[in-house]
């Protein structure tokens, strides 16, 4: 027995006459009544009981019927949760984010989970390094990060979520905290501050990189993991630093001034990165809620 068989079952055994199933079916009568024939033959029992006028189910036909509107609700259902998993509605969606993203993500989270609830949507913090690493072997879908220092190789896939650039972070009565902007040759010969290599490898490579092409040799003179001790080292007059300006605009409690830089390798714009193979269905749903800010 297929499922047409016991589909043609139920519909013969809901109507008053095989002529009233045929319709509802949209096919011949002599179709009906061939399925109806097969499946008793294949069942080796009577489901139905015939006369000139109508049809009558037999107690073995009755069961049937009882069981039978059971598994095709239940096929129904089956097939409808496929669908939602086809469709990206349910399935398991694994995003990686900086720390500097955060208020970033939690207004497409929200949006995102209103939308999608039955989307399991699991969010992890990294560094940019292990956020790199994390979508090259998979274990992440999807990453938000900066451009800084990124190289994005031609198998992902990539979206800007926010414009932005490099900017120097110094203490409020520092000597340069008057300039409009600055470059790096301008901060060459500064002290400056840094989270630590494990924090930050992919950015540090960047401004250790673009230290060279002035010229010079970055003096780091203190490291830190916390991002709020780093602002509070700058602030104290320990040291510079440079970070994206759109971070800063999170951080206003500290008295720091914050100075756009000039040059051809500062921008540090919010990316959402992604492989071109990833096949997860709900990932478009999430890519979605993403606005560019």
């Amino acid at each position: 027995m297929d499922v047409r068989h016991l589909s043609y079952f139920v519909t013969v055994a809901e109507c008053p006459s095989f002529t009233e199933a045929a319709k509802q079916l949209q096919v011949t009568q002599s179709a009906v009544s061939y399925q109806i024939a097969e499946l008793e033959r294949r069942l080796e029992m009577k489901l139905f009981i015939r006369d000139r006028h109508s049809i009558h189910l037999t107690r073995a036909g009755e069961i049937l019927l009882v069981e039978g509107r059971k598994i095709l609700l239940d096929l129904d259902e089956a097939v409808q949760k496929a669908k939602r998993a086809d469709d990206g509605e349910t399935g398991t969606l694994k995003v990686g984010f900086l720390g500097s993203m955060e208020r970033f993500l939690a207004g497409t989270m929200k949006r995102f989970q209103q939308k999608h609830p039955d989307i399991d949507l699991q969010v992890e913090n990294h560094n940019m390094q292990n956020l790199e690493e994390a979508l090259a072997r998979g274990a992440i879908d999807i990453g938000l990060t900066i451009a800084v220092g990124m190289k994005i190789s031609d198998e992902y896939e990539s979206r800007v979520l926010f414009p932005d650039i490099a900017a120097v972070v110094l203490a409020q009565d520092h000597p340069l905290a008057s300039r409009a902007s600055l470059s790096f040759t301008d901060i060459k010969d500064e002290p400056l501050v840094l989270m630590t290599q494990e924090s930050g490898m992919s950015a540090r490579a960047w401004l250790f990189e673009q230290f060279k092409r002035v010229g010079a040799k970055p003096k780091v003179v203190l490291e830190t993991p916390s991002f709020e001790n780093l602002l509070f080292l700058v602030e104290t007059g320990k040291g510079i630093t440079v970070l994206s300006r759109h971070i800063m605009k999170f951080y206003t409690n500290h008295q720091v001034q914050v100075l756009d830089m000039v040059g051809e390798d500062v921008d540090c714009s919010g990316i959402a990165l992604w492989k071109k193979a990833l096949d997860n269905p709900t990932a478009p749903h999430f890519l979605a809620e993403l606005e560019i800010k």
